[in-house]
């Protein structure tokens, strides 16, 4: 039993050397661009929306196909392409706790879940909604509306396949309050 409990902790350890690992190549090619430059120019649309008194923007590569979000249900952006998806949501009742309340009812609410990182306002995570459904990675923040109990919670999402980035980290990255 004791082995059992090793074997998955040292896989769990692997895994997790291996996500470090990837995340730090992906971070020095992400230096040696900024450093040297590109000549790949990438196109974005900004999509800007109101909350309030303040304005909010989110930079989605332009392949990306802006949906009609379903006010009801608190959508204020919702976009796709191919396998990737992105939602924000205008929701109520923020507190210094509102984002381990949502990871944990992540991890309560999802077939398998396996949180990857997390920081006050933001978390990724691998999960599977059902035994059937595929495996995506879930990149989510939230942001408080200023001087309100209101927030804006951004979840992107995409299947994961071995070699194929996502454009997620860099949709979350984006997501911020307007200057």
């Amino acid at each position: 039993m004791m082995s059992n409990l090793q074997t998955s902790e040292n896989t769990r350890l692997s895994e997790k050397s291996k996500q470090c690992k990837k995340i730090l190549l992906i971070s020095f090619c992400v230096f040696l661009t900024g450093c040297f430059g590109s000549d790949e120019q990438i196109t974005v649309n900004v999509q800007k929306f109101k909350i309030e008194d303040t304005t909010f923007e989110v930079s989605l590569p332009e392949t990306w196909e802006i949906l009609t979000p379903n006010n009801q249900k608190g959508e204020v952006i919702l976009a796709q392409k191919n396998d990737e998806n992105l939602v924000i949501t205008h929701q109520n009742n923020y507190s210094k706790d509102t984002a381990n309340m949502i990871v944990k009812s992540l991890e309560k609410n999802f077939f398998s879940f396996e949180l990857i990182s997390a920081n006050q306002d933001s978390w990724m995570f691998k999960g599977k909604l059902s035994a059937k459904s595929p495996s995506r990675e879930f990149q989510q923040k939230i942001i408080q509306v200023p001087n309100s109990t209101q927030f804006l919670y951004e979840s992107c999402s995409a299947e994961i396949f071995e070699g194929i980035e996502s454009d997620c980290l860099s949709t979350l990255e984006s997501f911020k309050i307007s200057k």
